[in-house]
Parts: structure tokens; C-alpha cells; sequence
């Protein structure tokens, strides 16, 4: 799911549902110098994930948070 974005009177980037427009939360977890995003939108229940920019499959996700907090033990 690619993510529409908009721009708040603060400056601040907004992403939005591609499906229905709805502003999508979004948790931000830093991965080995990289941030990974995940949107979620609480209308349609959607959700995708990217690392660096570029949007992965939740496996992956989960593959790398799994990889970085190995390395910190």
C-alpha cells in the first residue's frame, strides 16, 4: 500500500489511507540506523511497513527488529 502524504498547518507530513483518505498513525521504531515506519489506518484496517523509505512485507519487518535486537544483547 502506497501512502498518500499531506502537509499540517505546522509543517508537520501527514500520511493518509491511499483507500479511503483517512490519516494513518504511524509508529516509528529506529532499525540499525534506519528508521522502520509502520501506517496504520483504524478505518480499513490497513497497514504497511518500510525500512529506509522503501515499503517491505511485515515478514521482513519482523526479521529485522528480530536482527537489531540480537545485535544489542
Amino acid at each position: 500500500m502506497t501512502n498518500k502524504t499531506s502537509k499540517a498547518a505546522n509543517g508537520e507530513t501527514i500520511h493518509l489511507c491511499e483507500n479511503c483518505g483517512s490519516e494513518l498513525a504511524t509508529i516509528q521504531v529506529p532499525v540499525d540506523g534506519n528508521n522502520l515506519l509502520m501506517h496504520s489506518c483504524d478505518r480499513c484496517d490497513k497497514r504497511s511497513w518500510q525500512l529506509a523509505g522503501q515499503e517491505i512485507l511485515l515478514a521482513d519487518a519482523l526479521v529485522e527488529v528480530k536482527e537489531h535486537v540480537s545485535k544489542r544483547r
